[in-house]
């Protein structure tokens, strides 16, 4: 019987072997690149943020200076790609963000992009966005003012701000659309809604 036993424990290893020899490749390229701690992959010249992981594994990664700019654009082997989207998780449980602005041009802020940045105080959301996923800011129990820049409401789902005290916040939207964001979930649930005069047009580029 121990035989039996010790057969299959060598055989159980080298499957475990051979399982993660066949998904080496698979790993390598989960990503496409890597630049300042935040991954990204390709589709044409087209970039979506999937992760930011580095940053949180680092022993001496610090909090983000203020405020972290998401770019427009990067400029990779040559090339120059298009950010349009924050993929789903994409900077989950990243604790040391403080302040964030993304940058026009991106339309996608996806599911949990945003979930457990506990000490996220500030996002901008420029009037490029056109659709907040399910817990996008879930959990970011400190966000105290959110400036959102979309004129044309954005298709949010109703649980964006799930988990998190919406109405000690301070919703900053542009001039003459209050009665809009008043009358549409979750925006309606802010406990604060005001007007901006005009709006920042913020076209960060990355080089590498």
């Amino acid at each position: 019987r121990s035989n039996v036993l010790s057969l299959i424990q060598q055989q159980t290893k080298k499957f475990h072997s051979l399982l993660f020899v066949a998904l080496l490749p698979i790993l390598a390229s989960a990503y496409d690149a890597e630049i300042d701690g935040i991954y990204y992959n390709f589709s044409e010249d087209e970039a979506t943020i999937i992760d930011c992981e580095e940053l949180i594994n680092d022993p001496g990664w610090q909090p983000f200076m203020n405020p972290l700019v998401i770019p427009q654009s990067i400029s990779y082997d040559g090339k120059t790609y298009n950010v349009t989207s924050i993929g789903n998780n994409a900077f989950e449980n990243c604790e040391g963000l403080l302040d964030v602005i993304i940058s026009d041009g991106i339309t996608y802020i996806g599911n949990y992009a945003f979930k457990g940045c506990y000490h996220l105080t500030s996002i901008t959301i420029p009037n490029s966005v056109t659709f907040i996923g399910m817990g996008a800011f879930y959990d970011c129990g400190n966000l105290t003012d959110v400036y959102c820049y979309a004129e044309n409401l954005p298709r949010t789902r109703a649980d964006a701000f799930e988990d998190y005290l919406i109405e000690d916040a301070t919703l900053h939207v542009p001039a003459g659309t209050a009665e809009l964001y008043r009358g549409v979930s979750p925006w309606e649930d802010f406990g604060t809604i005001v007007e901006m005069e005009e709006g920042p047009e913020i076209h960060a580029k990355i080089d590498l």
